[in-house]
């Protein structure tokens, strides 16, 4: 049904985040697509820093300081180790957590630098380190957990979302893990004298409070003992269930279908084996359906993905900037570390309201425009990754031939809504 081309554009927008219009002329064959998409030899991308404040007043509240998120997006759109950009910002939509609590920008760009770190690495290591993780200790309460007083938001969060998935739990396994995961603090600056809390201690990192720390037996999957944080994670990362929920929320991500019983089973043995999550993508990757005709534009395009698609296809505006993308994704609720809530960022038909998909079209404001005298001559349908369309929008682009309203059509075709 679909030709070379599609299929090879189709590895690289599951591989990658965009059509990435430079990434598919590379290659002539869908295995050629899949050995360039899992190699990621090159440069590893570099993060801004960002000076931890020495005080509260220092703090920056807002969401994403204004050289971040061009930096992300900027990476994104480049086109260089695309499969940890789209690694990355699938554990951003797994661990998720939002500014909207986390007011802090030094806090949320480590929490971004480990999730980068970790991308596809080993999932037991970021499990632990997220845990930890001062971003999602003040996001799901895990700072204000201590043994007076335990607070059952991270531990339900962790077994429903993170490990186990609904369903294999119960409420006492809920209270039992809080209690094992009580004495986790921030090392946060002193309000009535100079310096931080834990002067020893990095600036804003997690801090191990003993006194804080339920030390009694609790009961957690059926096991009993005087477990700490680190023990009840490595309770969840034995248990099957953990290999499968995160294994299939991988394979749904990658290939955009709903695995199979067996397929799930498969995955998830091998995934709990030793946790190694490149190992995984490139099992996943070598499955026949990733690029069978099932697979192919099976997922509806993200706001994310949109604006990515942009960037590396069609000339960038001389006056713009990519930090203007903010204000739309923000907009368009795709805000990255802003999403609605725990359970990450809608997908599927939640994306197809009409509000959302008018407002995509702001994302165009990035590109030049086409009709500008010196503007370079652009095939629309290449720029966006459109390969295969129907006659259809191939007729209406033709009797359209002004380049800006092709783009705007191209941009609102069916094929452009779905990878």
């Amino acid at each position: 049904m679909y030709s070379t081309r599609e299929r090879i554009a189709h590895v690289v927008r599951r591989l990658g985040i965009g059509a990435n219009p430079a990434l598919v002329s590379d290659e002539t064959s869908v295995a050629g697509a899949i050995a360039m998409m899992l190699d990621r030899r090159g440069a590893v991308a570099d993060p801004p820093t960002v000076t931890p404040p020495a005080t509260w007043e220092d703090v920056d509240y807002e969401i994403w300081p204004e050289e971040l998120l061009p930096w992300w997006m900027t990476t994104i759109a480049s086109g260089d180790r695309p499969l940890d950009e789209r690694l990355t910002w699938f554990w951003h939509d797994h661990f998720a957590l939002s500014g909207a609590k986390v007011d802090h920008a030094y806090i949320l760009w480590n929490h971004h630098r480990l999730l980068r770190r970790h991308a596809l690495g080993n999932f037991a290591e970021m499990l632990h380190s997220v845990a930890k993780d001062p971003a999602m200790l003040w996001y799901l309460d895990g700072n204000q957990n201590n043994a007076a007083a335990p607070n059952e938001n991270y531990g339900r969060e962790v077994m429903e979302l993170h490990t186990l998935g609904v369903g294999n739990y119960s409420q006492r396994d809920v209270s039992e893990i809080a209690r094992c995961f009580t004495g986790w603090i921030i090392n946060e600056p002193a309000w009535e004298q100079s310096g931080f809390d834990y002067p020893d201690r990095d600036p804003w990192s997690a801090v191990f409070e003993p006194e804080l720390f339920d030390q009694g037996n609790k009961t957690v999957l059926g096991e009993t003992g005087p477990f700490g944080m680190d023990d009840a994670l490595d309770l969840l990362l034995e248990r099957p269930e953990t290999g499968r929920h995160v294994a299939g929320a991988l394979y749904r991500e990658l290939v955009g279908l709903e695995p199979s019983p067996a397929t799930m089973r498969r995955l998830g043995k091998r995934f709990s084996r030793d946790y190694n999550i490149e190992s995984l993508v490139a099992e996943i990757a070598a499955d026949p359906i990733f690029v069978s005709d099932e697979a192919i534009r099976a997922k509806v395009r993200s706001p994310l993905e949109k604006a990515a698609t942009v960037m590396q296809g069609l000339p960038a505006a001389i006056d713009e900037e990519p930090g203007s993308i903010t204000w739309t994704l923000d907009k368009l609720a795709y805000l990255p570390m802003h999403p609605p809530n725990p359970s990450g960022f809608p997908s599927g038909d939640q994306l197809l309201d009409p509000a959302r998909m008018l407002g995509s079209f702001e994302l165009l404001y990035q590109s030049r425009n086409l009709d500008d005298e010196d503007a370079p001559g652009v095939d629309v349908l290449d720029a966006l990754g459109l390969y295969d369309v129907s006659d259809t929008t191939r007729t209406l682009l033709e009797r359209f031939p002004r380049p800006s309203l092709q783009v705007g059509l191209a941009f609102g075709s069916p094929e452009f809504q779905v990878v």
